[in-house]
């Protein structure tokens, strides 16, 4: 998976990131989305 195609699902990949490490907050996401 490339960057744009995470930038495209980035909701989707940011959820399962926080079900997978349950400790990242929606702030610190933001953070990596820029």
């Amino acid at each position: 998976m490339n960057w744009d195609q995470i930038k495209g699902n980035w909701k989707q990949v940011a959820g399962k990131a926080q079900e997978q490490w349950g400790k990242l907050t929606k702030d610190d996401l933001d953070v990596v989305a820029g």
